[in-house]
């Protein structure tokens, strides 16, 4: 189960742990606020996030990064990419 997966409340659990464990604080600040804004669970937001990134780097970019280091470099991508978007 990917540590995004939001299907289940196990997976959630999982997604929630991983933010506190990988995430900057900042960064897991401006997750809790967006997605309260957005009514979505941190979980689903990093999970698209995630998504995206994902669809904007090719394996060559991630392939020897540690997750937490690929969950930091997306989220402050999306965050500069997306910044006009968000609160």
């Amino acid at each position: 189960m990917s540590p995004f997966d939001s299907s289940h409340r196990r997976g959630n659990d999982s997604a929630e742990s991983f933010i506190r464990k990988n995430l900057s604080l900042f960064q897991a600040h401006w997750l809790r606020r967006q997605s309260e804004a957005l009514e979505q669970t941190r979980s689903e937001m990093l999970e698209a996030i995630m998504t995206e990134w994902f669809d904007l780097n090719p394996p060559a970019v991630w392939e020897e990064m540690e997750e937490g280091e690929i969950a930091r470099r997306a989220v402050e991508e999306f965050i500069l990419r997306h910044h006009d978007e968000f609160l």
